[in-house]
């Protein structure tokens, strides 16, 4: 069963809520809605797959085999995901935070996802 769960997005330009939701052991979010809120242009994004570029990065969510790539590289942490509400694809707040490295920093206690203003894997001022 999931929880609605709002978390509070922080970025260099912009400070809110970000829908989320709790399973009782993970924070899941639309990563379509985050990477869009962070400035990335939509490449693709179905059930299957998001891919998202700015003028920095490309990074891909395949939730097919549950990987993350960033600018063709594989990363360790995997990609789940589940059926939100309205259909929506959910991936973890774990799995973003790994796509976004140091650029991320995200304080469960406080649910709060914080982005540096000196990010390297995105365009701060969005």
């Amino acid at each position: 069963m999931l929880l609605r769960a709002p978390l509070i997005l922080q970025t260099p330009s912009h400070e809110g809520l970000l829908e989320g939701w709790y399973d009782g052991t993970e924070f899941w979010v639309n990563p379509h809605k985050l990477m869009q809120t962070l400035g990335f242009e939509i490449i693709e994004s179905d059930s299957t797959r998001l891919t998202v570029r700015d003028q920095n990065q490309a990074i891909s969510f395949d939730f097919v085999v549950n990987q993350i790539t960033v600018n063709g590289v594989q990363r360790p942490q995997r990609a789940p995901s589940m059926k939100g509400p309205s259909s929506a694809t959910l991936t973890t707040v774990t799995a973003v935070q790994d796509a976004l490295g140091t650029d991320m920093v995200w304080d469960e206690s406080a649910m709060t996802i914080q982005l540096s203003s000196a990010a390297t894997l995105f365009t701060p001022h969005h």
